[in-house]
Parts: C-alpha cells; structure tokens; sequence
C-alpha cells in the first residue's frame, strides 16, 4: 500500500524535499473548469509544485477538476489537459475529478457517465494511464461505476470509518484532514494498492514513450532533408556545369 498526497494551489507553500520523503507519490490538481461560466485554468500552483516534486524525485500524477455538463464540453476539458500537460511526465495516472454539484449535480446517470467516458477516453487516446475520481455517494447514484471501472482506475473519495466496500477501487481518498511533513494546515491523503510507475513506464505512457517517439521522427525528419539537400546540391551542380559551357 502506498501513501498518496494530493494538493493544489490551497496549498501554495511546500516544502517539497520533507513532504516527498514523507509519502510515496502525489497528486497534482494541473486545471479547473469554473461552474459559473465554465471558464477553464491551469491551476496557480501546478507549474510549481510538478518542478518541486520532480525535483525531489517524488512520483506525481494529475486531476482535473470538471465542471462539464455535456459531452462536449468535456472534450473541450481534455483537450485542455492535454495542452497543460505537453512536455511532462507523469510516473502516476491523470485523474477526472467529478464532483461539482452546480453544474453535474442534477445530470442524469447517462450523461455524465458519458461526460466522463469521454474525457477519460480522450486523454488514454493521447497515451495516457487515466482515471476517474469520485465520492462513493456519486459512484453509487450518479455513475454507472462498473462500466467506467471496466475501462479506466478509480480513485474513491470516502472519508467515512465505516466507508463503503462494495466499490473496489485502485485509490482510495481516506481523509482531507490529514497532517504531512513540509506543508502546514490540513491535506487529502490517499491509499493507494497498484504500483502505477512502474506500470506506467513499462507502457511507456504519460510522456515516457515521447522522448522515443520524438528522437525517431527528428531522424526520419533529418533524413529527408539531407535527401532533399543532396538533390538541392545536385541541381545546383548542373546549372553551374550549363553556365560554364
């Protein structure tokens, strides 16, 4: 089992080096979706806290938060995400966080089921290890958890001593007031039961593959130019030879 930290920008100030010895992996929220205008955003302290963290060498993965009332919009949210995650890497699964009740409270099973169905399948397309992230009241009443469960890993959010069992999950988010070295105040703490970095990098997943990936087309893109510099050259060669004669 491991212990899995997840923070945000209500937690501004970290002392990254503690708090990484202190826990086995952490969570950063990377975006937001505002419910009133469905406005989205990097997170203030999302660029901040991934150098920290990669700096002291603690796993992180992502979460972003989902205010999508339709499935567009949540196309338009994982694509967003996909932007804010371009260049980095992620040893730990990119999360969609539905809970927002204003917007998602009053949706039908179906529909957001599919709201998240589609964020999720968005970002594995772009070859990412994803996620949903939910309470177990809305697992229970508002998801059709076991066809989401099928496909993607779930992180449980129940805070209760005698929280809810039947759902089997990967992740489960057993408090919001807990206490970890390097951050002041109170924290979401998690349990975590599968080894996802190393599932992650075997896959080459989260930005792991793309180093590859990019060193083979910068070779295949090399080529081509020096076979179109050599014909450049040979073309060349023949107008100087015409010019002489």
């Amino acid at each position: 089992m491991l212990k899995i930290l997840d923070v945000s920008k209500y937690q501004p100030h970290i002392d990254y080096k503690k708090t990484a010895a202190a826990v086995d992996g952490v969570i950063l929220r990377i975006g937001l979706t505002y419910w009133g205008m469905q406005n989205m955003a990097a997170d203030n302290c999302f660029e901040k806290h991934y150098k920290g963290f990669k700096a002291a060498g603690c796993p992180v993965g992502a979460y972003y938060y989902s205010a999508a009332d339709s499935v567009e919009k949540a196309e338009t949210e994982a694509q967003f995400c996909l932007e804010l995650m371009r260049g980095k890497q992620f040893e730990l699964p990119v999360y969609c966080d539905v809970e927002n009740s204003q917007r998602q409270g009053n949706l039908n099973k179906e529909l957001l089921t599919q709201i998240v169905d589609t964020f999720c399948s968005t970002v594995e397309k772009a070859g990412y290890f994803v996620g949903f992230y939910a309470s177990s009241s809305w697992l229970v009443n508002k998801l059709d958890t076991g066809y989401l469960g099928k496909k993607y890993t779930l992180w449980k959010a129940d805070y209760r001593t005698e929280y809810d069992r039947t759902i089997a999950c990967d992740m489960h988010q057993y408090t919001s007031s807990g206490q970890v070295a390097g951050i002041g105040g109170r924290v979401d703490m998690s349990r975590c039961y599968v080894d996802f970095e190393n599932i992650i990098k075997a896959k080459g997943l989260n930005g792991f593959g793309a180093q590859r990936g990019n060193e083979q087309n910068g070779c295949e893109k090399c080529a081509q130019l020096q076979q179109e510099n050599n014909l450049l050259k040979a073309v060349l060669g023949k107008v100087k030879q015409l010019v002489a004669e």
